[in-house]
């Protein structure tokens, strides 16, 4: 059985997998489609990749009696945190601190740190798994990236940048979307029919008796 559900991800391009673009850039709605050339790549990441966080606060409502009703979703939120390292990249610092705060003029870059917060921008990861042929996508149309933690300057590691970007979401609540795709000329229905999947059918499957039937010895 070939477990071709099972996705690591690679950035698609050595450059990085992480860019950004102006609020508003049509996205192409799949994961292989070629980037709009506004879209600008955020820069080298570190090896930890990036982390993608959903947090969600749920509340019981009972009735007369105790009996528990139903349960409603009173707050959520999504972020994607990665640390960059490329620290003296112009598209980069004008992404993470904003365009007003830093300065370009020949050989010299000027970044000046504030309380300002860089503008609502989009930003997409750009992902692959060449074992299984699947490309992946996420989609936040409105970020908010904002920069935290301890920068440590030694002569032994690379300095960078740990940003949080917060998914906004958009007028019907939605915060991002994901996109996964086949690259090898397969579709999810072929995986599907192969046994790329578990089934309640499969001898593997949890639960199910997979020991040969010796008429009850």
């Amino acid at each position: 059985m070939a477990f071709t559900d099972v996705i690591v991800a690679k950035p698609k391009s050595t450059d990085g997998g992480l860019t950004f673009g102006p609020t508003g850039t049509v996205i192409p709605e799949d994961a292989t489609t070629k980037l709009p050339a506004g879209q600008k790549l955020l820069g080298l990441v570190s090896s930890d990749g990036v982390k993608l966080t959903e947090d969600a606060s749920d509340e019981d409502i009972f009735v007369w009696g105790g009996v528990k009703a139903r349960k409603v979703r009173s707050e959520y939120s999504a972020t994607l945190g990665a640390v960059l390292y490329s620290t003296a990249n112009p598209d980069t610092l004008k992404a993470v601190f904003g365009p007003n705060n830093v300065e370009v003029k020949g050989s010299k870059i000027t970044v000046t740190h504030s309380s300002n917060i860089a503008p609502i921008q989009n930003f997409t990861v750009e992902a692959k798994d060449e074992g299984t042929g699947t490309a992946r996508r996420f989609v936040i149309p409105r970020g908010q990236i904002t920069v935290s933690g301890d920068r440590t300057l030694v002569d032994a590691a690379a300095d960078g940048f740990e940003v949080t970007i917060e998914a906004l979401a958009d007028s019907d609540g939605n915060c991002y979307t994901e996109y996964i795709e086949k690259t090898d000329g397969s579709t999810f229905e072929d995986d599907d029919a192969s046994g790329g999947r578990l089934t309640p059918g499969d001898s593997t499957f949890p639960g199910t008796n997979s020991f040969p039937n010796n008429g009850g010895k």
